[in-house]
């Protein structure tokens, strides 16, 4: 009986993932802004590494760290500036 419980929660949880109607508008803002926040610090991070590599002499991993952190800072752009998320 409680697997038949189980399943029934289980198809809820699954049509308010599907349709997006059931996530609140306060919801999808705040996961977006915490989103940004984290990609913002992981992007900075990469950014001073790449900085104290250059520091240390190590200019190969200070080009592929700017590389990588200028690549990503590009891909957090173009997604903060789409008309419409998915």
């Amino acid at each position: 009986m409680s697997d038949l419980r189980f399943r029934e929660k289980l198809r809820e949880i699954e049509k308010a993932a599907t349709t997006e109607d059931h996530v609140p508008e306060k919801a999808k803002q705040l996961g977006l802004r915490l989103t940004a926040i984290f990609a913002s610090l992981v992007i900075l991070t990469i950014f001073v590494l790449a900085i104290l590599s250059m520091i240390g002499k190590s200019y190969g991993t200070a080009a592929f760290l700017f590389i990588a952190g200028s690549g990503l800072a590009v891909i957090a752009w173009n997604v903060a500036r789409a008309p419409k998320l998915p």
